[in-house]
């Protein structure tokens, strides 16, 4: 399988490669504003309105749409390579 191949069979993992350095660097500030305690929050409305802390898996979406990656599509790349590999 050539690389171009690789592009066409697996774009997302393409694109996480394209920008792992720019997701890295956002993963690491936002766990040294963990390690000071200061937390990505959002704001719920009702009872008069809260912040409510937002939790890593919601961060890790939030950061993935930012840089063009669908986490789900990327799930089922990851399935169709081990597929392949199992083949």
């Amino acid at each position: 399988m050539t690389e171009e191949d690789e592009t066409e069979t697996y774009p997302q993992h393409e694109r996480l490669k394209e920008v792992s350095k720019v997701t890295q660097g956002i993963h690491d500030f936002c766990e040294l504003l963990a390690e000071r305690g200061i937390e990505l929050t959002r704001w719920v409305e009702g009872d008069g309105g809260f912040f409510m802390p937002v939790g890593t898996p919601a961060r890790d979406d939030l950061m993935a749409e930012s840089v063009g990656i669908d986490r789900e599509a990327l799930e089922a790349e990851k399935r169709q390579m081990i597929a392949g590999l199992r083949k």
